[in-house]
């Protein structure tokens, strides 16, 4: 009897294995593996960049400098950074520390990966007006030297805290 119980769970295990392998179904789990939870990740972030890109204020901010608004705030707090050029010069930024990647750019949205020094950044970038502007998510931290302040890492809202490039 014990014998049959037994079979009976190891087929019932190697039939769900099988399923949850083959089908659709396991992509409703959290992740299967590191890169399609960090690719799944980054486009949410995509699309966060994209809205701020959208943002019906962010002409104002960015004409204005004004990092006391709404949106400003809105910007920190998704970790995201935004760069604008009007007339192929820097005239809005948030950030000392990202190296800006300044590429020609269309009236669409525009999705690209850089790497530098520094690390790896998600951008996002739209024409608008006489602005090219570009929204870049560091979604990689790089340092030359490591030590308990610099460490190599993902960002901290990716939540891949023990997975290293």
């Amino acid at each position: 009897m014990k014998k049959i119980v037994f079979f009976l769970l190891f087929l019932v295990t190697l039939a769900t294995g099988v399923i949850l392998e083959n089908t659709n179904f396991s992509k409703g789990f959290v992740f299967k593996d590191a890169n399609s939870y960090l690719q799944r990740k980054l486009e949410k972030k995509a699309e966060v960049q994209k809205h701020i890109l959208e943002h019906e204020d962010l002409i104002a901010m960015l004409e204005h400098f004004d990092v006391e608004s709404e949106l400003y705030r809105e910007i920190r707090s998704n970790h995201l950074t935004v760069f604008a050029y009007k007339h192929k010069c820097l005239s809005f930024w948030m950030d000392n520390q990202t190296h800006t990647y300044n590429f020609p750019i269309n009236t669409d949205f525009e999705l690209r990966y850089g790497y530098n020094e520094n690390g790896w950044v998600q951008i996002v970038s739209i024409r608008k007006g006489d602005y090219d502007i570009y929204c870049f998510y560091k979604l990689y931290e790089h340092y030359p030297l490591n030590n308990e302040y610099f460490v190599n890492a993902f960002a901290s809202d990716l939540n891949l805290k023990d997975i290293r490039i």
